[in-house]
C-alpha cells in the first residue's frame, strides 16, 4: 500500500476516534424557532351585503376599544369608499399604515333600497392581514 494513502486512512481514522468521543449532551438547551412577526401594513376589505358588492359604500376603520378575546369598536381611525362598480376592484376598499400586530375593527353603516332599512356590519380581528368580506 503507497505510503500518502496509509497516512491518509490514518488521518480519517484519528478523525472518526475523536468524533465519536462526542455524543449528543442531554442537558442541551434547545430553544423553539421564533413565531414569525406579522409584517403586513395594508389590507383589502369587501364590502357585501346579501351577496352583492357594495359600491361607493363608506368603510370605517377603528381602534380595538375592547379585549383581544372581546373586541369591540372603539375611536374611529379613518373612512375609506369601497370602488364604484366601473372597477375590476368594485366593492373593495384599502386601508393602510396598520399595525402589524393590531385588532381593528371596520364597520359600515348601509341603507337598504325598498323596503328601505339601515344595516349595520361590523368586524372586529386581528387577522386582516389577507383581507376579508364585510358583510355577507
Amino acid at each position: 500500500m503507497p505510503t500518502r494513502l496509509m497516512i491518509s486512512l490514518a488521518i480519517a481514522a484519528l478523525t472518526l476516534a475523536a468524533c465519536s468521543g462526542k455524543g449528543v449532551d442531554p442537558n442541551a438547551l434547545v430553544t423553539a424557532a421564533p413565531t414569525a412577526v406579522p409584517t403586513a401594513t395594508t389590507t383589502t376589505i369587501t364590502a357585501r351585503y346579501q351577496g352583492a358588492l357594495l359600491y361607493n359604500q363608506p368603510i370605517e376603520l377603528h381602534a380595538n376599544s375592547g379585549t383581544d378575546a372581546a373586541p369591540q369598536a372603539g375611536t374611529l381611525i379613518a373612512t375609506v369608499n369601497t370602488d364604484p362598480n366601473t372597477l375590476p376592484t368594485g366593492g373593495q376598499a384599502r386601508f393602510s399604515a396598520l399595525n402589524p400586530i393590531a385588532t381593528y375593527c371596520w364597520v359600515y353603516h348601509y341603507t337598504t333600497p325598498a323596503p328601505v332599512q339601515n344595516v349595520t356590519a361590523q368586524v372586529c380581528t386581528s387577522n386582516w392581514a389577507s383581507g376579508f368580506t364585510l358583510g355577507s
